[in-house]
C-alpha cells in the first residue's frame, strides 16, 4: 500500500496536478479535472482555467509564491530579446516586430498590458514576461503570435476588453510624478482607439469637433477623470445633434465636457 502511494506521488500526473495547484491555488480536484482536459500538459490547462475561472486579462500578471520550472523553449524567447536580463525598450521593439506588429499598432498596447508593463520606458522583469506567457500557455513565437492576434480580435469586439484597454493606456503614457497627460500625446491615441472597426460608434464628425474643441479653448493637459469620462460620454451621445438635444449639465461629467457641449451650442 505504501509503495503504491510512494509511485502516486513520484507519477507526472501527481508533479501536473502539485504544479498546477501551487500556481493557481485552487483546489487538487479543480487542477485534475482541467489537467485531465488538457491531456496533462499544463500551460494549456492554466490557459483554459484563467480563462474560464478568473478572466485571462488580470490588471496585474500573477507572479507564483514559488519558484516555477518554465519551458526551455519560453526561456530561450526571452533570453534572445532581454538585455541584461531585462526586457527594455529595445527589447520590446524588437520582439513586437517579429511578432508581426509595430509599436503604433493598438494590439502593442494588448500586449504590453498582458504583459504588466506599467510604463514602456520601465524595463519588464524576467520573471514577469516568463510568469505573464506561462499563464498563457505560450511558450514559443508563433504561440505568442496567436495569442496577439487572438487579443487583437478582442479588442475590436468585446467594448468590456475595449474599456479596460482604454482606462490602462491613460497610465501607460502618464509620465511619472504627473497627474494628467499633455493635449497631443492624448489626441494621438484617441484618434488610434476612436476608429471605427472598434466597439465606440460615433460619428466621424464629433471626434474632430472634440479635437477642435480642445485646440481652440487652449487646453493643454487631459485629466485622469476627463479621459475616462469621454469614453463613457461617446457611448451615451455618439452623435453631436445627441449632445445638443440631450446632453444634461446637472448630470456628473467632467467639467471639460460641460466646457465641450457649450462649444458645440455656440
Amino acid at each position: 500500500m505504501s509503495s503504491k502511494t510512494r509511485q502516486e506521488r513520484e507519477s507526472p500526473e501527481h508533479e501536473a496536478i502539485e504544479s498546477f495547484t501551487l500556481l493557481t491555488k485552487c483546489d487538487p480536484k479543480v487542477s485534475r479535472k482541467y489537467l485531465q482536459r488538457n491531456h496533462w500538459n499544463v500551460n494549456y490547462a492554466l490557459n483554459e482555467y484563467y480563462d474560464k475561472e478568473i478572466g485571462t486579462f488580470a490588471e496585474e500578471v500573477p507572479i507564483p509564491a514559488h519558484p516555477v520550472i518554465y519551458p526551455r523553449e519560453l526561456v530561450q524567447v526571452f533570453d534572445q530579446y532581454a538585455n541584461v536580463a531585462l526586457f527594455d525598450m529595445d527589447s520590446l521593439v524588437k520582439f513586437i516586430e517579429d511578432l508581426g506588429y509595430n509599436l503604433e499598432d493598438l494590439a502593442t498596447l494588448c500586449l504590453v498590458h498582458l504583459l504588466g508593463y506599467k510604463k514602456l520606458e520601465e524595463p519588464l522583469k524576467r520573471e514577469l514576461f516568463l510568469s505573464a506567457w506561462f499563464m498563457q500557455g505560450c511558450s514559443t513565437l508563433p504561440n505568442m503570435q496567436r495569442c496577439v492576434k487572438g487579443l487583437d480580435a478582442k479588442l475590436h469586439e468585446d467594448l468590456q476588453y475595449f474599456t479596460e484597454i482604454y482606462d490602462y493606456t491613460f497610465h501607460l503614457i502618464l509620465d511619472t510624478n504627473r497627474k494628467d497627460v499633455d493635449t497631443d500625446e492624448a489626441i494621438q491615441y484617441w484618434t488610434l482607439l476612436f476608429q471605427p472597426e472598434y466597439p465606440i460608434h460615433m460619428e466621424s464628425g464629433l471626434l474632430e469637433a472634440w479635437f477642435r474643441f480642445l485646440h481652440d479653448e487652449g487646453k493643454r493637459t487631459v485629466t485622469k477623470d476627463a479621459w475616462h469620462m469621454l469614453l463613457q460620454f461617446f457611448k451615451q451621445y455618439p452623435t453631436i445633434q445627441s449632445i445638443i438635444d440631450d446632453y444634461n449639465e446637472a448630470a456628473a461629467w467632467p467639467f471639460i465636457i460641460d466646457e465641450f457641449y457649450e462649444f458645440l451650442r455656440d
